[in-house]
């Protein structure tokens, strides 16, 4: 099943990369609920003000709270309302 999984980590000062890395724990996953035996999910995702945006294997499109991992919304561009196919950016450039 497809997912994206996030791991928070906060070092604790005078800790090894080696003890801090055995310590790790999944914050949270999110399955994009599209995925087949064939599909997988390699996503260059990007956090914009706390929300992780992503795309699953079937290309839809998907907002997550960043600390939660909790769905804000998804477009599946599959699935238009009215028949239309609704367009959709993310400018996540910063000046």
């Amino acid at each position: 099943m497809a997912a994206v999984k996030t791991i928070y980590i906060i070092p604790p000062p005078a800790r090894s990369t080696r003890t801090i890395v055995s310590r790790l724990q999944t914050a949270w996953e999110y399955h994009t609920g599209d995925a087949d035996s064939n599909s997988q999910i390699q996503v260059n995702s990007i956090i914009v003000d706390s929300t992780l945006y992503g795309v699953s294997p079937r290309l839809k499109i998907f907002a997550l709270d960043a600390a939660t991992g909790r769905l804000k919304w998804s477009f599946d561009p599959a699935r238009p309302d009215g028949g239309v196919v609704q367009k959709i950016a993310i400018n996540a450039c910063r000046e």
